[in-house]
């Protein structure tokens, strides 16, 4: 971190994932001190977190036209002359630097060609076409000034003609322009390490799943309902909008469990005679999920966290068995028992939601643990089957 004093301080920063750009930084010069400084845009020239992010002091015209017009009609367009901020660096290099101010109204990009003291912002509008409330029209005002840029540097191309032709107001469009432009030399390390990263996983683990039957006295509130604890295998993958943070990312996960159910009950009559009730089930499933995951505590050693999921099941019922057996009881001797297998059809394509929580340890090891409510799988409207599952395991994670 280099003051606006002209004092280089190093030591470690509060980092914490925003949605904005950060207004002041946490800094402390041991990792173990208590002791703690805030500095802000008046006391920091430049800082860098190391292979993560640089930002650097700006002070100058900011652009205040809305990009999102529904939410920002009503505002003061008018540009502001005089905005003490800093800028975030996307890329360094030998010709220019690309940079970007995020707040609550919107992102601007920013261009900085070696040897000007100042960067210029990349102008870009959009507003309602004249006489229409609907029809937008947009300024890209960029365009023109990376094409002017370009021919300046002498790196102009028909190729990168058209790519700054058909660039958009983002992050990963005005990169690649910004590397040509550099002579596509090696980028910063806080660029290559805020891009969305992605991490898979693999792992064994164990459910246990139970099914209840409703709209129907014979299984319903039955004498016993045993769901046993069968394997699962899960893979999939994680994508991080900020890999060093991971305060909340999003996880797809294909997985493969078994179920097997055994719902048992009797009911007696009045008239002398009473049933018995059997119903088995094995359930082989195929699930593909999107989550998404909160990270509530985060550390490198431990991290915890909670999310929800979305499941979409394809079921297959090697065993799907109902059977009615009726007794006539006289008191000491039991007739012959009169048998009827009655069909209860379930659902072969069906979704559920369910909520997992776990922990991290280290960067390889993940204990995992989720719920899955009850959901109907059954396809008689007269008769009701819920599932519902908890299930436990363990993953190996991967890069």
């Amino acid at each position: 971190m280099v003051t606006t004093a002209g004092d280089t301080l190093q030591g470690f920063i509060n980092y914490k994932e925003m949605n904005t750009t950060p207004v002041s930084f946490t800094f402390k010069n041991q990792e173990k001190s208590k002791t703690t400084t805030e500095y802000g845009v008046a006391d920091i020239q430049y800082l860098e977190l190391t292979g993560i992010e640089a930002y650097q002091r700006y002070t100058g015209p900011i652009t205040m036209n809305p990009v999102d017009l529904q939410r920002h009609t009503y505002l003061n367009t008018a540009t502001r002359e005089a905005e003490t901020v800093f800028l975030k660096v996307h890329v360094d290099g030998s010709n220019v630097k690309l940079l970007s101010y995020t707040d609550q109204l919107k992102t601007r990009y920013f261009i900085q060609e070696k040897g000007e003291a100042q960067p210029q912002e990349l102008y870009y509008n959009r507003s309602f076409a004249p006489g229409s409330e609907s029809q937008i029209a947009e300024q890209k005002g960029y365009v023109g000034q990376l094409q002017f840029l370009a021919n300046s540097l002498n790196t102009n191309s028909p190729k990168l003609q058209r790519a700054i032709a058909s660039a958009h107001y983002e992050a990963s469009d005005l990169e690649k322009i910004a590397l040509t432009l550099n002579n596509n030399s090696k980028e910063t390390s806080s660029v290559k390490a805020l891009k969305p990263a992605t991490r898979f996983f693999l792992g064994p683990g164990l459910n246990q799943n139970i099914i209840k039957v409703t709209l129907y006295d014979g299984l319903e509130n039955a004498d016993s309902n045993k769901g046993a604890v069968t394997p699962r295998l899960a893979l999939g993958f994680d994508v991080f909008r900020n890999k060093h943070i991971q305060r909340y990312y999003l996880r797809m996960e294909l997985a493969a469990t078994t179920a097997d159910y055994h719902i048992e009950n009797r009911l007696s009559s009045r008239f002398g005679y009473y049933n018995t009730y059997d119903y088995k089930v094995k359930q082989r499933s195929i699930s593909i999920s999107p989550q998404l995951i909160y990270t509530l505590f985060n550390t490198e050693s431990i991290k915890v966290y909670v999310g929800a999921a979305v499941s979409m099941n394809l079921s297959n019922y090697p065993e799907n068995i109902h059977r009615i057996e009726s007794y006539y009881n006289d008191g000491a001797s039991r007739a012959e028992p009169s048998v009827n297998d009655i069909a209860l059809p379930l659902k072969k394509l069906w979704h559920s939601y369910g909520f997992r929580t776990g922990l991290i340890l280290g960067k390889r090891v993940e204990i995992t643990a989720m719920y899955n409510p009850p959901m109907l799988v059954s396809e008689f409207v007269l008769t009701r089957i819920k599932q519902q599952s908890l299930s436990v395991g363990m993953n190996y994670l991967f890069q």
